[in-house]
């Protein structure tokens, strides 16, 4: 019996870790589909004559990390408005691993998205969209050093765990 709760000690403390690590290259990964995203949506919106509900619903159709987002985000469109409908996508279907400044930065391009003006949208946008890329590459850096140490130190204090209950 010992032997089995040893056992699923390490296990779990392991699977904790992994967890940890892999929490980190999914918002690292999230951020980029947002980065890579956000300007063709933009894109589509100053070049094309369609409304936000049909480029949004393009944006949905296409397989990717964002798909689910794109697809709520077009949904709620409607009946809400964008800022609205974008901060209810956000909560419902933003990629798993986001820290709350990178919802932060993310709540602010709502609010760009649903501006009139082409310049003021593209200025504000930009400046938003610099400052997430910032954020993505200091995500990268965290990931690198610490994404192995997760899983490592979850990984021993699941054996100091087993070790101790045995």
């Amino acid at each position: 019996m010992r032997l089995f709760l040893a056992l699923a000690a390490l296990c779990v403390s392991a699977l904790y870790g992994y967890g940890k690590g892999y929490a980190l290259t999914a918002r690292q990964a999230g951020l980029v589909a947002f980065e890579r995203d956000i300007p063709q949506l933009l894109h589509k919106m100053e070049y094309r004559i369609l409304p936000l509900g049909a480029l949004v619903e393009e944006m949905g159709e296409k397989p990717g990390d964002l798909a689910a987002f794109w697809q709520t985000f077009g949904e709620k469109l409607e009946c809400l408005g964008v800022e609205r409908a974008w901060e209810d996508a956000l909560e419902a279907q933003s990629p798993y691993g986001l820290q709350p400044q990178d919802r932060a930065i993310l709540r602010g391009l709502g609010s760009a998205l649903a501006c009139t003006d082409d310049a003021g949208r593209r200025e504000t946008a930009n400046g938003l969209l610099e400052e997430l890329h910032r954020q993505r590459a200091e995500a990268e850096k965290e990931r690198e050093k610490k994404s192995a140490l997760y899983g490592t130190l979850g990984l021993l204090w699941g054996l100091g765990a087993a070790i101790l209950i045995i």
